[in-house]
């Protein structure tokens, strides 16, 4: 039988820049990232992409409007829609 699981436990932590530390399962051109953000790290541009909020909130702001998305939420950006902010939010519920 194959199996497809990956293991993130084995995957070391990275952290590309000031805020973020991920965990990333790459298979040729694709990649899995298990992210983690911080309050250090400071609004960035949206880029294409799905992802899924495991804890906490992360605000997305298109077009002058901002949408929370909480754990559980799925969120996916398509191709050419890269002109919005977002930021992870530490707001208590």
């Amino acid at each position: 039988m194959v199996n497809y699981r990956i293991d993130f436990e084995a995957i070391p932590w990275e952290s590309p820049i000031e805020g973020l530390r991920q965990k990333v399962h790459r298979v040729g051109g694709r990649q899995l990232r298990l992210v983690e953000y911080s309050k250090a790290l400071p609004p960035t541009g949206v880029k294409r992409g799905t992802s899924v909020c495991l804890q906490g909130q992360i605000e997305i702001r298109f077009d002058g409007q901002t949408q929370v998305y909480g754990p559980g939420d799925g969120v996916f950006i398509p191709d050419g829609r890269n002109t919005g902010t977002w930021a992870p939010s530490f707001r208590t519920p």
